[in-house]
């Protein structure tokens, strides 16, 4: 579980600006998602490059606090034992497909992260929505699953096929 979340956030503090002066650049949610899309598809197509990255990243923990670039100080939990569990998975995985970065979908999300900043947890906006309709709003046509569907279309079909 915790080389799942490790491997979960490290995209996002990459995706961090360099300097204080970056830094007030903050970009808007679909940009953000789409570097942490990037992030993540680096990790997923090359984990041995990943492994250097992370490798250089546990240099700059000081106890369970890492410190970014600019001097930002990140208050964690577990340190850098969360760092190299994440090292040992990514030296045994193999590359993996990429993901498709979606604008939609990562409005959807930032949506949902802005809600519940409130306090609130849980799938259910505090409209009620749920993540299709949160989805739908900055996507039409996309519901909760359906990026998923061709693929579980055509594993059906390899399946029934044997």
């Amino acid at each position: 579980m915790r080389k799942v979340l490790i491997l979960a956030i490290l995209p996002a503090i990459f995706c961090v600006r360099a300097s204080p002066a970056e830094s007030n650049k903050s970009p808007g949610p679909a940009t953000a998602g789409a570097e942490v899309i990037r992030e993540m598809n680096l990790a997923r197509q090359h984990p041995e490059i990943y492994v250097r990255q992370l490798e250089e990243l546990r240099g700059h923990f000081r106890g369970n606090v890492l410190v970014l670039p600019g001097g930002t100080l990140l208050h964690t939990h577990e340190g850098v034992d969360s760092v190299d569990d994440a090292i040992r998975f990514l030296q045994r995985a193999r590359p993996l497909a990429p993901f498709i970065y979606s604008p939609g979908i990562s409005l959807a999300a930032a949506e949902h992260v802005a809600d519940q900043a409130t306090g609130a947890f849980g799938h259910s906006g505090s409209d009620h929505s749920d993540p299709g309709e949160r989805m739908n709003r900055h996507e039409p046509g996309v519901r909760s699953g359906e990026r998923t569907l061709p693929m579980a279309k055509r594993r059906r079909a390899m399946w029934s096929s044997h």
